[in-house]
């Protein structure tokens, strides 16, 4: 055993999958590869000298060393953070990047608003924003690749804090060609129709919840999309009916592009989302700062 060449990835890697139990999970989570976590695996158990996981048809299994092991590195990766905390409070000025994920236009997020807000009192601070969907901003969060991403929804990882900004309206649209049939119809007639769904991930499926309370009837898939533009597109093609945000499909039934179905209004909550763990951050502080003050919430 040689513990000297124990490296801080490799806990953070063996950590991350005795969570998930899974090695793509895992892999996912940490945004690389799964021959690479098996090999910080690996690495990990010859330095250790013990087997940490056995492998099974279903997945990654603690053995009883890993189990007792599994706390000492997590109490590593936690000694780690902590002096990097106290690190950051001693520093008189702020330094870095703050990498943040939109998960729609960055005009709704008043991306440009905070970015001056941040250049204006720290100019130190590099920010960085990256477009990306609400289920892999949460993802990426938790894996420590964003240090703050703007979602949909709600939020099932307990490790993940957030600050709520409104709540967003959507509609059911349709094909501007289909409105005899959509206009003044019930739920039941609008599931039957075509739909352009949405993979599990995505929060839209939670906004359906109100109309599925109602009745068992579910839509009829034609396609899948977790992105804004290409459902608006699918729709106005003539694929199916979809969720759509509510300010995007006025506009374009103003257009004659699409019909709205006049049925019921559908909302979700807009949040900003962070690790619980680093809410004390000088970093993490000034961006919810900025948040706050570019959407005028205290």
């Amino acid at each position: 055993m040689n513990g000297d060449n124990v490296e801080i990835y490799q806990l953070k890697t063996f950590v991350t999958v005795a969570e998930e139990a899974h090695l793509t999970r895992a892999a996912e989570r940490l945004n690389t590869s799964q021959p690479a976590v098996s090999a910080h695996i690996k690495a990990l158990e010859e330095s250790l000298g013990t087997t940490l996981f056995l492998r099974t048809p279903k997945g990654m299994v603690l053995t009883e060393e890993g189990r007792v092991l599994r706390k000492s590195a997590q109490a590593v990766l936690d000694a780690r953070d902590a002096m990097e905390l106290q690190a950051q409070k001693l520093k008189q000025e702020l330094t870095g990047t703050l990498r943040i994920g939109l998960n729609t236009d960055p005009m709704r997020l008043n991306a440009g608003s905070f970015a001056s807000w941040i250049k204006t009192r720290h100019s130190g601070l590099n920010l960085e924003y990256l477009q990306s969907i609400s289920g892999k901003i949460l993802l990426d969060l938790k894996a420590g690749v964003l240090d703050g991403g703007y979602y949909y929804g709600s939020c099932a990882y307990g490790e993940i804090d957030s600050l709520y900004i409104k709540d967003v309206e959507l509609v059911v649209a349709g094909p501007a060609a289909w409105s005899g049939t959509i206009t003044g119809a019930s739920w039941a007639t609008i599931a039957e129709l075509p739909w352009v769904g949405f993979p599990p991930h995505c929060p839209y499926n939670e906004a359906l919840t109100p109309l599925l309370e109602k009745s068992d009837i579910r839509p009829g898939i034609a396609m899948l999309s977790d992105n804004e533009s290409t459902i608006n597109t699918m729709v106005q093609s003539g694929i199916g009916l979809s969720i759509m945000l509510k300010e995007d499909a006025l506009k374009d039934q103003r257009d004659g592009k699409l019909v709205i179905w006049d049925g019921e209004l559908l909302t979700l909550p807009l949040s900003f989302g962070y690790l619980k763990k680093r809410e004390e951050e000088p970093v993490m502080q000034a961006a919810l700062k900025g948040i706050r003050d570019v959407f005028g919430k205290r």
